[in-house]
């Protein structure tokens, strides 16, 4: 009978191109690899040199990095939530890779792949007989605050999601209508 605490993985790391998400996805990177599994992170081109000193075991973490389209409206060039404006970030996505994440995940055939806002990353993960991981580096106050109190969030304004949700702990927490309008 095998051991499976000598079973070696292969993970891949998909987080959010903002380095609040980045370096969190890269700690825990270093925790698996601490264990001897390998790890693939995927991430901005020029994120990588910013954050490379963060890899502990360069010979298990390895960067892949992907190239980030222009969108509309973003400055050129810009490849992370730090280089635009706030009220930007909602525009800079990470659907615009998914065709270059999908050939890179396709050829390294990971065990599990961790993301956390690419919302079509477990159709990929199945595609290419992996697990996906949802890996949310955002607190659990924070994201108490998007569970909808209604059956239909569709039909919520932007009051209604400004309400806190039953048993929230703590009231002196609120959502103001200016970051729900980022959001929606």
């Amino acid at each position: 009978m095998s051991d499976s605490r000598n079973t070696k993985l292969h993970v891949a790391m998909f987080p959010w191109f903002a380095f609040g998400h980045i370096t969190p996805y890269l700690h825990l990177s270093n925790k698996l690899a601490e264990r001897g599994h390998r790890v693939s992170f995927l991430l901005p081109k020029g994120a990588q040199a910013k954050v490379e000193h963060l890899n502990l075991y360069p010979n298990l973490i390895h960067f892949y990095p992907l190239l980030v389209p222009s969108v509309d409206r973003l400055p050129l060039g810009a490849e992370t939530a730090s280089d635009v404006p706030f009220h930007f970030t909602s525009l800079y996505c990470l659907d615009q890779t998914q065709d270059q994440v999908q050939t890179i995940l396709s050829s390294l055939k990971p065990d599990f792949i961790f993301f956390d806002f690419s919302l079509w990353m477990p159709a990929l993960a199945h595609q290419i007989s992996s697990k996906a991981i949802y890996y949310s580096v955002i607190t659990p106050v924070v994201q108490a605050l998007k569970v909808p109190t209604k059956q239909k969030p569709e039909d919520m304004t932007l009051e209604d999601f400004m309400q806190l949700p039953p048993g929230y702990p703590s009231s002196s927490v609120r959502i103001k209508s200016k970051d729900l309008r980022l959001h929606s």
